[in-house]
Protein backbone atom coordinates (compact mmCIF):
# COMPACT_ATOMS: atom_id res chain seq x y z
CA UNK A 1 0.00 0.00 0.00
CA UNK A 2 1.13 3.53 -0.74
CA UNK A 3 -0.07 6.75 0.83
CA UNK A 4 -0.34 10.19 -0.72
CA UNK A 5 1.93 12.72 0.99
CA UNK A 6 2.74 16.38 0.47
CA UNK A 7 5.89 16.64 2.54
CA UNK A 8 8.39 14.70 4.63
CA UNK A 9 9.89 17.05 7.18
CA UNK A 10 13.10 15.79 8.74
CA UNK A 11 14.47 17.21 12.00
CA UNK A 12 11.03 18.37 13.13
CA UNK A 13 10.83 19.69 16.68
CA UNK A 14 7.13 20.62 16.88
CA UNK A 15 5.27 17.38 16.11
CA UNK A 16 5.87 15.27 19.20
CA UNK A 17 8.68 14.65 21.67
CA UNK A 18 12.31 14.81 20.57
CA UNK A 19 13.63 15.10 17.04
CA UNK A 20 11.14 13.65 14.60
CA UNK A 21 10.53 12.97 10.95
CA UNK A 22 7.02 14.16 10.15
CA UNK A 23 5.05 12.69 7.27
CA UNK A 24 2.28 15.00 6.01
CA UNK A 25 -0.51 12.85 4.56
CA UNK A 26 -2.98 14.15 1.99
CA UNK A 27 -6.71 13.96 2.64
CA UNK A 28 -9.03 15.23 5.37
CA UNK A 29 -12.79 14.85 5.80
CA UNK A 30 -13.25 18.19 7.56
CA UNK A 31 -12.37 21.69 6.40
CA UNK A 32 -11.32 23.60 9.51
CA UNK A 33 -11.04 27.34 8.78
CA UNK A 34 -7.88 27.43 10.93
CA UNK A 35 -6.23 24.48 9.13
CA UNK A 36 -2.42 24.70 9.24
CA UNK A 37 -2.05 22.58 6.09
CA UNK A 38 -4.91 23.36 3.68
CA UNK A 39 -2.92 21.83 0.81
CA UNK A 40 -3.51 18.48 2.55
CA UNK A 41 -7.31 18.65 2.62
CA UNK A 42 -8.04 17.13 -0.79
CA UNK A 43 -7.33 13.39 -1.02
CA UNK A 44 -6.06 13.85 -4.60
CA UNK A 45 -2.92 15.38 -6.11
CA UNK A 46 -3.35 19.07 -6.92
CA UNK A 47 -1.45 21.44 -9.17
CA UNK A 48 -0.19 24.59 -7.48
CA UNK A 49 1.15 27.81 -8.97
CA UNK A 50 2.79 30.61 -7.00
CA UNK A 51 2.83 33.63 -9.31
CA UNK A 52 5.28 35.50 -7.03
CA UNK A 53 7.96 32.86 -7.67
CA UNK A 54 7.46 32.61 -11.45
CA UNK A 55 10.43 33.89 -13.46
CA UNK A 56 8.18 34.83 -16.40
CA UNK A 57 6.24 37.13 -14.08
CA UNK A 58 9.57 38.82 -13.30
CA UNK A 59 10.24 39.24 -17.05
CA UNK A 60 12.98 36.59 -17.04
CA UNK A 61 13.08 34.43 -20.16
CA UNK A 62 12.05 31.07 -18.72
CA UNK A 63 9.63 28.90 -20.64
CA UNK A 64 10.30 25.47 -19.19
CA UNK A 65 6.64 24.91 -18.36
CA UNK A 66 5.47 26.10 -21.81
CA UNK A 67 8.01 23.96 -23.65
CA UNK A 68 7.12 20.86 -21.65
CA UNK A 69 3.35 21.46 -21.64
CA UNK A 70 2.36 23.52 -24.73
CA UNK A 71 -1.35 22.71 -24.36
CA UNK A 72 -3.61 22.01 -21.38
CA UNK A 73 -4.02 18.43 -22.63
CA UNK A 74 -0.26 17.93 -22.31
CA UNK A 75 -0.30 19.40 -18.82
CA UNK A 76 -2.40 16.66 -17.26
CA UNK A 77 -4.85 13.92 -18.10
CA UNK A 78 -7.96 13.19 -16.11
CA UNK A 79 -9.20 9.67 -15.44
CA UNK A 80 -12.94 10.26 -15.11
CA UNK A 81 -13.61 6.77 -13.75
CA UNK A 82 -11.27 7.07 -10.78
CA UNK A 83 -11.08 10.87 -10.47
CA UNK A 84 -7.30 10.76 -10.30
CA UNK A 85 -5.16 13.47 -11.87
CA UNK A 86 -2.03 12.10 -13.54
CA UNK A 87 0.88 14.51 -13.83
CA UNK A 88 3.67 14.19 -16.37
CA UNK A 89 6.91 15.04 -14.56
CA UNK A 90 5.58 18.31 -13.17
CA UNK A 91 7.53 18.37 -9.89
CA UNK A 92 11.10 19.48 -10.50
CA UNK A 93 10.25 21.12 -13.81
CA UNK A 94 10.16 24.71 -12.53
CA UNK A 95 13.55 26.05 -11.35
CA UNK A 96 11.93 28.30 -8.70
CA UNK A 97 9.24 25.76 -7.71
CA UNK A 98 6.51 28.20 -8.68
CA UNK A 99 4.68 25.31 -10.35
CA UNK A 100 4.30 21.83 -8.93
CA UNK A 101 2.03 19.21 -7.45
CA UNK A 102 0.83 18.78 -3.89
CA UNK A 103 0.78 15.05 -3.37
CA UNK A 104 3.00 12.13 -4.31
CA UNK A 105 2.80 8.46 -3.50
CA UNK A 106 5.04 7.14 -0.73
CA UNK A 107 5.67 3.46 -0.07
CA UNK A 108 6.74 1.91 3.22
CA UNK A 109 10.20 0.91 1.94
CA UNK A 110 10.93 4.48 0.84
CA UNK A 111 9.77 5.80 4.22
CA UNK A 112 12.01 3.36 6.10
CA UNK A 113 14.99 4.44 3.96
CA UNK A 114 14.30 8.06 4.93
CA UNK A 115 13.83 7.21 8.62
CA UNK A 116 17.11 5.28 8.78
CA UNK A 117 18.94 8.54 7.97
CA UNK A 118 17.55 10.03 11.19
CA UNK A 119 17.88 6.95 13.43
CA UNK A 120 20.93 8.37 15.21
CA UNK A 121 18.82 11.31 16.43
CA UNK A 122 15.90 9.11 17.43
CA UNK A 123 18.11 6.84 19.52
CA UNK A 124 20.47 9.38 21.09
CA UNK A 125 18.16 12.34 21.74
CA UNK A 126 14.74 10.76 21.55
CA UNK A 127 12.14 11.21 18.89
CA UNK A 128 10.74 9.14 16.09
CA UNK A 129 8.20 9.40 13.32
CA UNK A 130 5.02 11.50 13.32
CA UNK A 131 2.15 11.08 10.89
CA UNK A 132 0.30 14.34 10.35
CA UNK A 133 -2.00 15.61 7.70
CA UNK A 134 -4.61 16.00 6.56
CA UNK A 135 -6.02 13.15 8.57
CA UNK A 136 -3.67 10.14 8.76
CA UNK A 137 -6.44 7.77 9.86
CA UNK A 138 -8.25 8.09 6.54
CA UNK A 139 -5.73 5.38 5.63
CA UNK A 140 -5.45 1.99 7.28
CA UNK A 141 -1.91 2.50 8.60
CA UNK A 142 -1.88 -0.66 10.74
CA UNK A 143 0.62 -2.57 8.56
CA UNK A 144 2.93 0.46 8.42
CA UNK A 145 2.68 0.98 12.17
CA UNK A 146 3.50 -2.69 12.85
CA UNK A 147 6.55 -2.57 10.59
CA UNK A 148 7.81 0.66 12.16
CA UNK A 149 7.30 -0.80 15.64
CA UNK A 150 9.46 -3.81 14.65
CA UNK A 151 12.22 -1.24 14.04
CA UNK A 152 11.60 0.26 17.52
CA UNK A 153 10.46 3.65 16.24
CA UNK A 154 8.50 5.92 18.55
CA UNK A 155 5.27 6.73 16.69
CA UNK A 156 3.09 9.83 17.04
CA UNK A 157 -0.07 10.58 15.10
CA UNK A 158 -1.58 14.06 14.84
CA UNK A 159 -5.29 13.46 14.30
CA UNK A 160 -8.73 14.96 14.64
CA UNK A 161 -10.06 11.43 15.26
CA UNK A 162 -12.67 12.20 12.58
CA UNK A 163 -11.87 9.05 10.63
CA UNK A 164 -13.07 5.46 10.15
CA UNK A 165 -13.31 3.80 13.57
CA UNK A 166 -11.66 0.59 12.32
CA UNK A 167 -8.51 2.49 11.36
CA UNK A 168 -8.36 4.12 14.79
CA UNK A 169 -8.98 0.81 16.57
CA UNK A 170 -6.19 -0.98 14.67
CA UNK A 171 -3.67 1.64 15.84
CA UNK A 172 -4.18 0.94 19.55
CA UNK A 173 -0.99 -0.49 21.03
CA UNK A 174 1.06 0.62 18.01
CA UNK A 175 1.00 4.40 18.52
CA UNK A 176 3.01 5.91 21.38
CA UNK A 177 1.32 9.31 21.35
CA UNK A 178 -1.88 10.66 19.83
CA UNK A 179 -1.87 14.43 19.35
CA UNK A 180 -5.53 15.42 19.07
Amino acid sequence: MKILVTNIQRFSLNDGPGIRTTIFIKGCSIRCPWCCNPENQSPYPEIFFNRKLCLREKKVNCERCLISFPTPEDFFTFNKEKYIVKFNNLNGLCPTEALGVYGRELGLEELITILKKDEVYFKSIGGGVTFSGGEPFLYDLSYWLKELKKLNYNICIETSLYAPFENLKKSIGLVDLYIV
